[in-house]
């Protein structure tokens, strides 16, 4: 199993460089889910995937030619990805993780497979290792005025470039830390229970949600 993401940006805690420290966040602790229920149906059957064995790539390229990375590490391990991104199995398998504009801060989600989206990182991946067939998990760091009176997005002209390069506000970067606690937590159903679950789970809930039920605390 393969995690990445796609960020090469300089400066510490710029929107489009979160991938950094989810990463090292779930590095630490991928064994359990959000979900009491499902903690409870974890004790008493197990998981589909008890152990698993991640390799963690941050490609120094900047985000437009990541897939440069990505492609060279493919070539050099000999990595060929499973048809399904969603079936329960062993074969190698490919989890990018990005930011998205098109989503309100606090709100992740998983897609299996499909275009870039525009997102430019991701476009490059699928042109270098020549399949749009593995799963990603976006990131929300879109404003949230964005969102509202039926709006779905940033306006139309907006310099999203210089946006996703800025820096938090300090209302988000107060929230940080329980962003990549929730991230984490969503990343362990990932790992251990598999990309539908994990689906369903991000689907579910957003962070305020997920702060609601567990206080940021578990």
């Amino acid at each position: 199993m393969q995690m990445i993401h796609d960020f090469s940006v300089h400066g510490d805690f710029a929107q489009a460089a979160i991938g950094y420290p989810v990463e090292e966040s779930a590095c630490h602790d991928l064994v359990d889910l959000i979900s009491k229920r499902s903690r409870a149906k974890t004790a008493s059957i197990g998981v589909p995937h008890p152990t698993v064995r991640l390799t963690l790539l941050a490609p120094t390229t900047f985000m437009n030619a990541s897939g440069k990375s990505v492609g060279r590490f493919f070539s050099q391990h000999r990595w060929r990805l499973k048809r399904n991104p969603l079936s329960l199995n062993f074969q190698d398998e490919l989890l990018v993780i990005s930011d998205e504009v098109s989503l309100p801060y606090g709100t992740i989600r998983f897609k299996s497979r499909g275009s870039s989206g525009g997102q430019n990182g991701v476009k490059d991946i699928i042109k270098c290792i020549g399949t749009d067939r593995f799963a990603r998990l976006k990131i929300g760091v879109g404003a949230p005025h964005w969102f509202t009176n039926g709006n779905t997005g940033p306006p139309s002209q907006f310099p999203l470039d210089k946006y996703v390069l800025s820096r938090f506000n300090s209302n988000e970067q107060d929230r940080l830390c329980d962003l990549l606690k929730y991230i984490e937590e969503v990343l362990r159903v990932y790992v251990h229970r598999g990309l539908q679950q994990a689906t369903t789970v991000a689907n579910g809930m957003d962070l305020g949600a997920y702060l609601k039920k567990f206080g940021g605390k578990r």
